[in-house]
């Protein structure tokens, strides 16, 4: 199949292949580029507990995500370190965990662990669409141009893969952004005459005062019936 030339960007094509070894659909699943050196496993944060028994080994950076909150962090034993996030009752956000690691064995040296999570926790702030847990934000690690070239490389092949395992806080399709903060102003006069539109001047008529059953009110009569003055007291009278 052909495309126009200007509706597709000059990139490098791939090819990634999704494996379930469970079956289902949005279940355990592993994202791999047959010429890449990464992989994403994904799985529900309900199955981390199960697998942390048989995966106890791995080391990868890892992302948690639930709606609008996300968490980017790495470790040598990734599994059971998300595990213990889905252990824990304050990390109610999680829904859906993804980890980046090396194809066999599956593990990343540390250095590159450290970059991979810096990097990831760099861009999902500049994309916007979730709000990072993060308490302490990972750090990178100063290294070689050379160095920082391959480790671009290893971002880019690990943001496409996190895509097509269904982790859409780094890329997206659809425009969003996060909710802005509402900013209040403490000193703000609560005092403040406020415009509401309605005349505050008695009318020639002169001001009337409505009492009946037990209700007590200022203002005026017009045609559709009494009206209450703008900023009249209402009470019930005993």
């Amino acid at each position: 199949m052909k495309f126009p030339n200007e509706t597709i960007p000059m990139v490098q094509p791939c090819t990634h292949t999704i494996y379930r070894p469970f079956g289902g659909v949005e279940g355990y699943r592993q994202i791999h580029d047959p010429a890449g050196r990464l992989v994403v496993t994904a799985f529900p944060l309900a199955m981390a507990r199960s697998l942390a028994a048989t995966c106890n080994l791995w080391s990868a950076c890892y992302v948690i995500v639930g709606r609008d909150e996300a968490y980017i962090g790495e470790s040598n034993r990734a599994v059971r370190c998300v595990a213990e996030h889905a252990a824990d009752s304050s990390n109610v956000f999680g829904a859906e965990a993804y980890l980046l690691h090396a194809q066999e064995p599956h593990t990343l040296p540390w250095s590159a662990r450290l970059r991979l999570a810096h990097r990831l926790n760099e861009l999902a702030k500049q994309v916007g669409l979730v709000t990072l847990a993060n308490t302490v934000e990972p750090r990178g690690l100063p290294c070689l141009v050379e160095q920082a070239a391959a480790m671009e490389r290893l971002v880019a092949d690990g943001r496409c893969l996190l895509f097509d395992a269904g982790c859409r806080i780094f890329n997206a399709n659809v425009v969003g952004e996060l909710p802005a903060e509402v900013e209040s102003d403490d000193n703000q006069d609560v005092n403040e005459i406020v415009e509401i539109g309605l005349p505050i001047a008695p009318p020639p008529e002169g001001e009337l005062e409505f009492d009946y059953c037990g209700i007590w009110a200022r203002g005026h009569h017009d045609q559709e019936g009494f009206v209450v003055r703008s900023g009249s007291e209402v009470r019930n009278v005993e």
